[in-house]
């Protein structure tokens, strides 16, 4: 029974965490609606060194090789996976070619978009679209 109540507790400690990054989230997008682009950025960049335990440096200047080896290692759900996706696509965009830092940020977010869907089945249509708006930035250096 005891094992039980602890799964329990796991689970719900879980479905807290993604509300509440899914919160977070949805203020960052509020935020970029506003103008509050600053405000937007440093809000991303505080919730995935708080809750990822992620820096600039690291998404700037990681290999996609040793990102896809973090990931595993950290072992994060699907949603907190996704989640993570959405956070680096709205710390990139708008995609800028001349910053290195936005395009290995957007490698990064590939390669979780391959994990959700070799590893956990789960495609969106929204990722979908922002697979196609990266890929025709990256490829072309051009983006709508």
């Amino acid at each position: 029974i005891q094992v039980s109540h602890n799964n329990d507790i796991k689970k719900d400690n879980l479905l807290y965490e993604i509300e509440k990054l899914g919160q977070v989230l949805a203020r960052i997008i509020g935020l970029k609606q506003q103008s509050k682009i600053e405000e937007a950025y440093n809000l991303i960049e505080d919730t995935l060194t708080s809750d990822f335990e992620l820096n600039d440096i690291l998404l700037n200047t990681t290999s996609v090789e040793n990102f896809g080896l973090l990931l595993k290692n950290k072992n994060y759900s699907e949603k907190k996976l996704d989640i993570l996706a959405q956070l680096l696509f709205e710390s990139a965009h708008p995609f800028r070619e001349e910053d290195l830092g936005i395009i290995n940020r957007l490698h990064l977010v590939l390669v979780i978009f391959n994990i959700l869907e070799t590893e956990h089945h789960i495609q969106s249509f929204e990722n979908l679209g922002k697979r196609e708006m990266i890929d025709k930035f990256l490829n072309n250096n051009q983006y709508e």
